[in-house]
């Protein structure tokens, strides 16, 4: 055997562990991601949870939710505002939920049915059309809210989305 094929050898030996490590890294990367999805929707999942439980274990909290959501025409100015503190408690989490769902879709699909509850009531679209403006107008989680408003209130988008 040769230096010319000694060095061959190597050459192969050299470009075979260059392989293995590309897949044992890629191998963690898809390691490292899952980990993640799953810490993030343990957060999520509990953040949620945390919010939902504010509400319904405070009998004062629970009756202006309920209040704001089935006759907010009823509602005094103060509970308008602490309504609408809520609301934005819980877009801004529907906000981190939609930017995790470019990682994993799941994340909206988990929470898809409880953002489009929430979108069909007119109280919740009329919040979101005066108070849109608190997320960046070029932000995807704001275009994709104005167009679930929209599919609900049968308005075009740029209609759908005008504060009343």
């Amino acid at each position: 055997m040769g230096w010319s094929q000694i060095s061959a050898f190597a050459d192969i030996l050299g470009a075979t562990a260059v392989i293995l490590s590309l897949i044992y890294l890629a191998y963690q990367i898809k390691d490292a991601r899952r980990s993640f999805v799953a810490g993030a929707q343990q957060q999520l999942g509990g953040d949620f949870s945390s919010f939902m439980e504010s509400i319904w274990s405070d009998e004062e909290v629970f009756a202006l939710w309920y209040k704001s959501l089935n006759t907010p025409e009823k509602l005094s100015e103060t509970e308008k505002t602490r309504f609408g503190m809520m609301m934005f408690s819980m877009f801004a989490h529907f906000s981190n939920v939609f930017e995790l769902a470019r990682i994993d879709n799941s994340f909206l699909e988990r929470y898809a049915p409880v953002m489009d509850r929430m979108l069909s009531m007119p109280h919740i679209q009329g919040w979101w059309q005066r108070n849109a403006h608190g997320f960046s107008e070029r932000s995807e989680f704001r275009r994709y809210i104005d167009e679930q408003v929209a599919e609900h209130t049968g308005k075009p988008k740029h209609e759908a989305t005008k504060p009343t």
